[in-house]
Formats: structure tokens, C-alpha cells, sequence
């Protein structure tokens, strides 16, 4: 029993690397890519983020001493960006998959905010806004920009 579990865990441990080391070739090109690139990057294909969380310890010990006692993997896919204009307003832009979320939720191109809603602090440091900003009620239509991708000022 013991030496299939050492093989299993043998096994994920070598997987995990060689994921890996495809995660850090295809960080590099994409970080080359954006680089070298003089436009805004591309929404049209989703951005992945793979985030692995491993606790170290033994399962059977409430995840203390040696060993793995879990692996979660999460694979978050983004289909929005939110940036800023010159003038201090949120943009948000969507790519196709993001558009059609839109559409699957409101029907239309058009992301319809029934009440105010106040921005949270980090969210508008993060965005360089106003701590105070806040989208206002309405509808807020999303354009192609010619580039592939879809945009509205909120």
C-alpha cells in the first residue's frame, strides 16, 4: 500500500513539473508577445491563470509531518478587462466569449446596472480611480472596437 502511494504521489509530483515548465514556456512567449507588441493586448483569446495550492503534511496527521496532504488546482479564465480612460472612466472591454456571456444574461450587447454601485477601495486603487467611483445606473452597450473586441465607457 505504502509504494503505491509513494508511486501516485511520485507520479503527480513529475506531472506538476512538466505542467509546469509548459506554464513558464507559455508565460515567457506571452510576456514576449505583449512586449514586443505596440498595440493593447489581444481579448480575443481567454487568458488563463492556473493557481496550485499544495499543503504539506500527511492526510492521516491532520496535514502535519511529511508529505502532501492536498493539491487544488484552479484555472481561472478572463474574458473581461477593466482599464481606464484618459478622462477617469472605467472602460471595460470583452472579448467574444465575453460578449456572449452578456448577451446569454441580458439579451442584448447591453449590460443594463438597475441601482448605483459604489466600487470598492481596492478595486479603484487597483484601477487608479477616484475612491469614491461609482458605475451609475443604466445601460452601458458594448461596441466592437475593430479589433475583435467589444467596449463600453461605465
Amino acid at each position: 500500500m505504502k509504494n503505491l502511494l509513494f508511486s501516485l504521489m511520485a507520479i503527480a509530483l513529475f506531472s506538476f513539473n512538466a505542467n509546469a515548465n509548459e506554464i513558464k514556456e507559455n508565460t515567457i512567449a506571452k510576456i514576449d508577445k505583449i512586449e514586443n507588441s505596440s498595440n493593447s493586448e489581444d481579448l480575443t483569446t481567454p487568458r488563463p491563470r492556473l493557481t496550485i495550492e499544495v499543503d504539506f503534511g500527511r492526510r492521516s496527521r491532520g496535514c502535519t509531518g511529511f508529505g502532501v496532504c492536498s493539491v487544488v488546482i484552479t484555472l481561472e479564465l478572463n474574458f473581461f478587462l477593466a482599464t481606464t480612460n484618459e478622462r477617469g472612466n472605467l472602460v471595460l472591454e470583452a472579448n467574444a466569449r465575453g460578449l456572449e456571456a452578456v448577451r446569454s444574461h441580458f439579451g442584448s450587447n447591453t449590460i443594463t446596472v438597475e441601482e448605483d454601485y459604489k466600487l470598492s477601495a481596492d478595486v479603484t486603487k487597483q484601477l487608479g480611480l477616484p475612491s469614491d467611483y461609482t458605475i451609475r445606473a443604466g445601460r452601458y452597450t458594448l461596441a466592437a472596437d475593430g479589433n475583435g473586441n467589444y467596449v463600453t465607457t461605465m
